[in-house]
């Protein structure tokens, strides 16, 4: 499912989603939504960026899921971010959360991403840092393969104040980081 217009209240539980183009995507203001024990595999797109999951000005509560192979079919072919033929690239994730407050991560499995299992990101804008970030607690959560378990940054930075406001990584276990380099790069 996606959208650009905000939801509330929304609950997706036990589905499989295998080979979806757009896996769950959502960039309205989207509050109070639950994901429970899915299972979201081998999401991928041939000409742009993707992720098993990905949602902006979201308040999410996940739990129990499942990630494995997402944000590609194919190991990247001679090393760049080509994104042809579903390739691997240094922009597509397991999760990947912007601008995100109330966000709770608890007992998942990010297994294999392309790249990153959990990307947060808090972009400013207008030349001004504020907090664009929130109340986030990722915790006993299982990362394997992929390049980076968790990462929480952002592409805009103007070094002038915090983005990021109560955010706690706890308990995590990241299992072998890089192991399949799957965009051929080493970290």
């Amino acid at each position: 499912p996606t959208t650009e217009t905000g939801m509330e209240n929304v609950l997706i539980e036990g589905c499989f989603l295998n080979y979806a183009s757009l896996g769950i995507s959502g960039g309205g203001q989207h509050t109070d939504v639950m994901m429970r024990r899915n299972v979201i595999i081998n999401s991928y797109s041939e000409g742009s960026h993707q992720q098993g999951l990905y949602g902006a000005n979201i308040s999410l509560y996940l739990e129990g899921n499942i990630f494995d192979h997402d944000g590609w079919f194919m190991k990247q072919i001679d090393g760049g971010n080509e994104a042809a033929m579903g390739q691997a690239t240094m922009f597509n994730h397991s999760t990947y959360l912007s601008n995100c407050h109330y966000a709770w991560m608890h007992g998942n499995c990010f297994l294999r991403s392309s790249s990153i299992g959990s990307k947060f990101t808090a972009n400013s804008k207008d030349g001004i840092d504020t907090i664009k970030a929130s109340n986030i607690l990722i915790e006993n959560n299982y990362y394997l393969d992929g390049e980076i378990g968790i990462s929480a940054g952002g592409n805009t930075d103007f070094n002038l104040g915090h983005r990021w406001e109560h955010m706690y990584i706890l308990n995590n276990f990241i299992d072998r980081p890089g192991e399949s380099q799957h965009t051929g790069r080493t970290l």
